[in-house]
């Protein structure tokens, strides 16, 4: 073994007893051949900083954004990832495991904007705080966070297909784990091999787009989290179903996922909407039987490929009043943002619902599915 290989081993070992990375990280593009070290078990700082290193050809990790304008009629998401196509099936990269994929989708934007790959010669994420800052090189993307995760950038600078601007994110809701608030020690798996932390569950959104020179402005609610997994995702997840969206005073994250060994595992979350990022989650819930989430109009578990985006939400909250009250809402898409074959679909929607026995209202959401075959 030569002293490269030695001392990188040397590193993988002594992160399998750390509940952190490293707080500055290059990833490079070429996947690594030695064994990967996931973290599942949260730390009291670095909340949205790199889970997984070194990252081969198993592993991944990402880190999502996106943005749905108040009509659900525009919507953008960047997705800064680390991992090769044979651990998340993403499609469009090349062999390496550094690339950004943007759809932008809004009236009188080209459908070529639907989706595009770029791909990165490394990316470098530093950690601050709880927040991280990422620059995929190469690529003209990159993202900031404050430590605090209050706020959030997003730069894009891609003159190959005429695109710059930002994304720019103002929290209006405390960051969550699957079960439970921003705490240290806490599980941070959604799903067998899965993890996922949210640090921007909802923001007051500005998007400053220019398309060959044709400014693509709108206002929206935006979302931010992060996904990593130690093993092929596709071998672990059945299927599954996540979304966010506002409905009147409330913002409202669900997700509901099934193993391939059959095991349900759900998380959803309820908070006013202009709350802060420093408060207190009212609802939430980590119980399959207090959160139901199911297509409107297929079979569950969805058995051949994705729905029509139509979906029932049935939520019974561990908070204020508990068995007491149901938050019900169904959601309706507006747009389809991606189709990926039969396995995977995002949509923007329109929400409509609150409280059971209470006024129905409506509001914007963008929200996805997973269906791989049985």
């Amino acid at each position: 073994m030569n002293l490269i290989i030695l001392l990188s081993t040397l590193a993988v070992l002594a992160l399998a007893v750390s509940t952190t990375l490293p707080s500055h990280l290059t990833i490079p593009n070429a996947v690594s051949t030695l064994p990967s070290h996931a973290l599942f078990t949260s730390s009291s700082t670095a909340f949205d900083g790199p889970k997984v290193f070194p990252i081969n050809s198993s592993t991944y990790d990402w880190w999502y954004f996106d943005v749905v304008s108040h009509d659900a009629q525009s919507a953008c998401t960047v997705v800064f990832i680390a991992g090769p196509e044979s651990a998340f099936p993403v499609g469009g990269q090349d062999n390496g495991s550094t690339h950004v994929q943007i759809t932008l989708t809004s009236p009188g934007v080209s459908e070529v904007y639907k989706s595009i790959h770029f791909v990165a010669q490394e990316a470098i994420v530093s950690t601050h705080g709880d927040g991280a800052s990422g620059n995929w090189n190469g690529t003209g993307f990159s993202f900031a966070g404050a430590p605090d995760l209050g706020a959030y950038r997003v730069n894009i600078a891609a003159p190959a297909y005429g695109i710059k601007g930002t994304l720019q994110f103002k929290s209006l809701s405390p960051p969550h784990l699957p079960c439970n608030p921003k705490v240290g020690q806490a599980p941070m798996q959604i799903v067998e091999g899965v993890g996922w932390a949210n640090a921007v569950p909802s923001a007051s959104t500005v998007v400053s787009l220019s398309i060959n020179g044709t400014a693509h402005d709108f206002l929206g609610l935006g979302y931010h989290d992060k996904n990593w997994g130690d093993r092929p995702f596709a071998t672990t997840v059945q299927s599954w179903f996540w979304g966010h969206g506002s409905v009147g005073e409330y913002t409202i994250v669900w997700f509901s996922a099934l193993s391939r060994t059959g095991v349900h595992t759900v998380s959803a979350y309820l908070t006013p909407t202009s709350f802060s990022n420093t408060g207190t989650i009212p609802y939430s819930t980590c119980s399959p039987s207090k959160l139901i989430v199911l297509p409107s109009d297929g079979p569950y578990p969805p058995t051949n490929g994705t729905s029509s985006g139509a979906f029932d939400i049935s939520f019974y909250p561990d908070g204020p009043g508990k068995k007491e009250k149901q938050f019900r809402v169904h959601v309706t898409p507006v747009r389809v943002l991606i189709s990926a074959g039969t396995f995977y679909a995002r949509w923007s929607g329109s929400l409509v619902g609150g409280w059971v026995g209470g006024r129905n209202q409506t509001g914007p959401a963008l929200y996805e599915e997973f269906a791989f075959p049985i």
